[in-house]
C-alpha cells in the first residue's frame, strides 16, 4: 500500500475542527457524558457486588473449609456467596457491552454527518442507530477481537507465569504483552466500520471476517492511525489529566479534601467533555482513508458462498486451498491499489 493512503495529520485536524463546530459539539457532549456516567455507575455497582461477595469467600475460605470438614456448615453456605458474585459479574459484563453498543451508535452517527446524511449528532440520531443495531453481530465482533488478542498475548502470559520471578523476564514479557495488545488493537480498529460498509454481505457469515477486512485495511496504515490517535486523542487527555490530576495529588499530599475532590472532578469533567472528539476520530479516519482503498477487495476469498451456507454444496467445491487464497488476495490487492 502506498503512502498516498496515509491521512494527512494537518488535514485531519481541519476535518475534525469542521465536523465539531460549536452547535454540533454541544449537542453531542451531554448525551455522551450522560450515557458514560449512567453506564459507569452501573458497572461500578454490579462489579462491586461481584467483588464484595467473592472477597468474602476468599477471606474466610480456610475457615469455611474447616467448618465443612467438621460438618458445622454445608458447602451450600459458600455457594450462597458465590451465586450473588457470579450474578454481579454477569451483570457487569452486560453493562459493559451495552455501553459498547452506545459507543458504536455514536461513531455511526458521526459517519452519517461526514456522509452528509445527517446535520449533527443528537440523542435522536444515536437512538436511531442503537435501535437498528444488530447487537448480536456487534457483540460477536467485539468478542472475536478480545479472543484473538488474548490468544496472541497468551504465550507471553504463560512465560511470565513460569519465569516471572526474574525481574528482567517479567519486565520484558509485560512490554511484549502491551506491544502485542496495541498492535492487535490497531489491526482491528476498522472492524465496526467495515462491517457497516458490507453489512448485507455479513448475513449468515462469521463476524471474524470484519477483523480480517480490518487487518487488510490497516496494512501500512497502523502507525499513521496511531500517530493521529496519540496526537488528537491521547495527548489532550493526558495533558488535562496531568494538570488536574496533579491538583488532586497535591490535595492528597497535603490532606486537603477540597483540592483532592476538585482535581478529580475536573479530570472527570474534562474527559467527559472531550468524549465527542474521541468518538469522532475513528469515523473521520475511516471516511478519509477509505477514499483511496477499494473496500470490496478487502473481502476477497473470505465470505462463504451462499450455496455452502444453504447446505447445497460441499466446501471443497468452492474454496481453494488457503495458501492459494492468500497469494491470490495479495496479488489482486496490490494490483487494484495501483
Amino acid at each position: 500500500m502506498s503512502n498516498l493512503n496515509h491521512v494527512s495529520v494537518k488535514g485531519f485536524y481541519g476535518q475534525l475542527k469542521t465536523l465539531l463546530k460549536n452547535k454540533q459539539y454541544w449537542s453531542a457532549v451531554w448525551p455522551a457524558a450522560l450515557f458514560t456516567i449512567i453506564f459507569g455507575l452501573l458497572y461500578i455497582v454490579t462489579a462491586g457486588i461481584g467483588l464484595s461477595f467473592l472477597g468474602t469467600v476468599f477471606t474466610f475460605i480456610t475457615q469455611y473449609m474447616m467448618y465443612i470438614m467438621y460438618g458445622l456448615i454445608s458447602p451450600i453456605y459458600i455457594l450462597m456467596y458465590l451465586i450473588p458474585s457470579i450474578v454481579g459479574f454477569v451483570a457487569a459484563f452486560f453493562v459493559l457491552y451495552w455501553y459498547t453498543f452506545i459507543l458504536v451508535s455514536f461513531m455511526y452517527s458521526y459517519q452519517d454527518v461526514l456522509r452528509e446524511e445527517s446535520d449533527h449528532v443528537t440523542v435522536a440520531t444515536i437512538w436511531k442507530h442503537f435501535r437498528h443495531l444488530r447487537k448480536n453481530q456487534i457483540l460477536r465482533i467485539s468478542l472475536y477481537q478480545q479472543l484473538f488478542t488474548f490468544l496472541w498475548i497468551l504465550p507471553f502470559e504463560i512465560i511470565n507465569l513460569i519465569w516471572g520471578t526474574n525481574a528482567y523476564i517479567s519486565g520484558a514479557m509485560n512490554v511484549l504483552i502491551l506491544l502485542v495488545a496495541l498492535w492487535k488493537t490497531l489491526q482491528y480498529a476498522q472492524s465496526y466500520f467495515l462491517y457497516r460498509e458490507k453489512q448485507p454481505a455479513f448475513v449468515g457469515q462469521s463476524m471474524r471476517h470484519a477483523l480480517t477486512g480490518s487487518k487488510r485495511y490497516m496494512y501500512g496504515l497502523k502507525f499513521n492511525y496511531l500517530w493521529i490517535e496519540l496526537l488528537y486523542g491521547c495527548l489532550p487527555v493526558a495533558v488535562w489529566s496531568a494538570i488536574f490530576g496533579g491538583l488532586a495529588y497535591y490535595g492528597a499530599y497535603t490532606a486537603t479534601d477540597v483540592w483532592l475532590y476538585l482535581g478529580l472532578a475536573l479530570v472527570a469533567l474534562g474527559i467527559l467533555f472531550y468524549l465527542p472528539t474521541l468518538l469522532t476520530i475513528p469515523a473521520v479516519y475511516f471516511e478519509t482513508s477509505k477514499k483511496t482503498i477499494k473496500v470490496d477487495t478487502l473481502f476477497e476469498e473470505t465470505f462463504t458462498p451462499v450455496e455452502i451456507l444453504a447446505g447445497q454444496a460441499f466446501k471443497e467445491d468452492y474454496q481453494a486451498p488457503k495458501s492459494e487464497n492468500k497469494k491470490r488476495f495479495k496479488l489482486s490487492f496490490k494490483r487494484k491499489q495501483k
